[in-house]
């Protein structure tokens, strides 16, 4: 263990570093590194043990650990295992002399367990590398602690729902040529009176648990729907997305009573972009595909959703009548600096263009994820670099601040790109 070491630069002055490695030489070297980039606080620890006692030290108040996976005693895999049960906020980079398969499955290990990673590099490292990975690191404060999950009662469940308390929150999407909104998924959210706004993951397993998913599709949708309308008189001429479940395919709700209502607010089944997880597809279930075609026939679009997490074949996806293929967050973001992920991304590009569906990437964060599924020949986009789901009234607003239409030599309307800073 050694004391802070003064640097000069102000870059990353905000940062305090923790370069965990067993290498006294390529411990300097990242000291350099670190010192050239402006982080003026660094703290060394050759063991995973070193590391964890100086993490645990308040005073020490380290946001970034620099992380070696191939370390003695205790690998770099152990230190993150123990590190994500410290409850520690620091951010961590990743790096290793191992393939990339390897680090890109210890990063997604870090992730589920609640740590911020900025991302993996492989041997040799250089400043300009390690300076990508330390601008998504949050300016001036450590990233925030991981949402904790709130035990929710089935009675309290029930009453949500009978209460209205379950609310629609809007992520945009773009077209990634033109960088014109295109329209908007509706992700379910709860309002609850105690506890705040409450994520999926706090109230989905028990919904699925209590078998009331049909009642949660409906409230979500029929909301959704009647702000789609009130979007559409708005001006904007965007679709919807709406998340489905296996139980809302066998009913009349989505054949009948949306379309019906639809009707009345001016609108048509086209408007509706209808999202199924890709577990619906590996079914051997001839319902399922029976019901997917009779509401492709009645005009709504249909989006395979989450591609490459399920077990599905090709062959079982091609008797599908989807529209649109959604590539996962978990191969999209970072694809530019992993040639594993790039290499799914491109393949999921590849087989859209086959199949003559959309192709959509999920999980945008970066100006850089954004430039690789474009080049890649993505045609839609979302994620936190566009926005982050948001109430309606919150939607209308970040609308209206979208980048502002220019006019090309023919006249046309074009949008600009979208800031960086997003």
């Amino acid at each position: 263990m050694q004391s802070p070491e003064s640097a000069a630069g102000t870059t990353y002055a905000h940062l305090t570093a923790l370069v965990m490695n067993d290498d006294p030489i390529f411990q300097e070297w990242l000291a350099i590194c670190l010192r050239d980039l402006g982080v003026a606080r660094q703290y060394k620890a050759a063991s995973g043990c070193a590391a964890l006692d100086l993490l645990s030290r308040a005073e020490c108040g380290i946001d970034l650990v620099i992380c070696d996976l191939d370390m003695p005693e205790m690998d770099g895999m152990e230190f993150l295992r123990h590190m994500a049960l410290s409850g520690s906020h620091a951010a961590i980079v990743i790096i290793s002399s191992f393939d990339s398969s390897i680090m890109r499955s210890v990063e997604i290990m870090a992730g589920t367990s609640g740590i911020a990673v900025l991302g993996a590099l492989q041997k040799p490292i250089s400043r300009d590398a390690l300076a990508k990975l330390l601008s998504r690191h949050y300016a001036g404060n450590p990233p925030p602690p991981p949402r904790t999950i709130v035990n929710i009662a089935e009675a309290d469940l029930l009453r949500g729902l009978d209460a209205n308390e379950f609310v629609p929150h809007y992520q945009p999407k773009i077209n990634l040529k033109s960088g014109l909104l295109v329209g908007v998924e509706a992700l379910a959210r709860w309002q609850h009176p105690t506890h705040g706004l409450l994520l999926p993951a706090n109230f989905l397993p028990l919904v699925e648990q209590v078998n009331v998913m049909d009642q949660l599709t409906r409230r979500i949708a029929d909301a959704a729907i009647g702000d789609l309308a009130y979007l559409r008189k708005a001006g904007l001429d965007i679709s919807l997305s709406l998340n489905i479940s296996l139980s809302a395919l066998d009913n009349d709700y989505l054949a009948v009573e949306i379309p019906a209502r639809l009707h009345l607010l001016g609108l048509t089944t086209a408007d509706i972009r209808l999202e199924a997880t890709e577990s619906i597809a590996a079914l051997s279930w001839t319902g399922a595909l029976e019901t997917l075609s009779r509401l492709r026939l009645r005009g709504y679009r249909l989006s395979i959703d989450d591609f490459g997490t399920g077990f599905s074949t090709f062959k079982r996806l091609s008797n599908f009548p989807f529209t649109e293929l959604k590539i996962d967050q978990g191969f999209v973001h970072d694809a530019a600096q992993n040639t594993d992920r790039a290499t799914i991304v491109e393949a999921c590009v590849a087989l859209a263009e086959r199949m003559h569906l959309t192709g959509v990437a999920e999980g945008v964060e970066t100006a850089e994820d954004r430039e690789f599924v474009t080049l890649a020949g993505v045609n839609e986009a979302q994620g936190a670099l566009i926005a982050m789901p948001m109430p309606l009234d919150a939607f209308v607003a970040w609308a209206k601040t979208w980048p502002p239409l220019v006019a090309t030599k023919s006249g046309a309307a074009i949008a600009c790109e979208a800031r960086d800073e997003l």
